[in-house]
């Protein structure tokens, strides 16, 4: 929020929404949260004693299951205040929450669902990626899983523009589900090609 809030409410060009406001929430969003990873990876114990490639999908999990637990909470914190609280919103605020309700809960209740599931594959694939980095102690890992996730962002924040159709929406997510599938179904080979993965035994006192 403040990599994206601050920059907005300097320059009006990076607004939430505009195409440079856009690309300032991918680079956040890929430095970020790859560089969690990163060091999540690199100096919490338990990922120390565990850098099998089941590591970075139980990570993943993680993530994924927690922003699909904010989006949904917001969805209902959301639909809580503009039925019963209107008055705590400016009126921009009234309208913008309104007009993210208006779709209806059965189309919030699928983008949590899809957050949830097609995000799981998504970190997934990133998590393998910054840890196959850890593992061989090379940071070109780290910049790759960067840009990946940048250029992911770049093509979701625009997809948009390819219609509103249910079926365009189901097949760009078709498209995700077999090629991000293929990758993560190759970065788990590569895990298991890697003869010094494993669980660290520590000494007992």
């Amino acid at each position: 929020m403040l990599f994206t809030q601050i920059p907005a409410a300097i320059f009006p060009a990076l607004a939430t929404g505009t195409f440079f406001g856009s690309i300032v929430a991918s680079i956040g969003a890929g430095v970020f949260e790859e560089a969690a990873r990163w060091m999540a990876f690199r100096f919490l114990p338990v990922f120390g004693r565990d850098r099998r490639w089941q590591s970075g999908i139980m990570y993943a999990i993680g993530h994924s299951g927690m922003e699909s637990f904010i989006v949904g909470g917001g969805i209902i914190l959301t639909y809580v205040v503009v039925t019963h609280a209107p008055q705590v919103l400016d009126a921009e605020m009234l309208k913008a929450a309104k007009d993210s309700l208006r779709a209806g809960l059965g189309w919030d209740i699928y983008g949590v669902l899809e957050r949830l599931l097609v995000g799981l594959l998504l970190h997934a694939c990133f998590s393998l990626v910054v840890l196959l980095g850890v593992v061989r102690t090379r940071g070109i890992f780290l910049l790759l899983a960067v840009l990946w996730h940048l250029a992911h962002d770049r093509i979701a924040f625009n997809a948009h523009y390819l219609g509103d159709h249910w079926t365009l929406r189901f097949g760009f997510i078709a498209a995700i589900v077999v090629v991000y599938g293929w990758a993560l179904l190759r970065l788990v080979r590569t895990f298991l090609r890697e003869p010094q993965v494993g669980i660290r035994q520590t000494n007992q006192t």
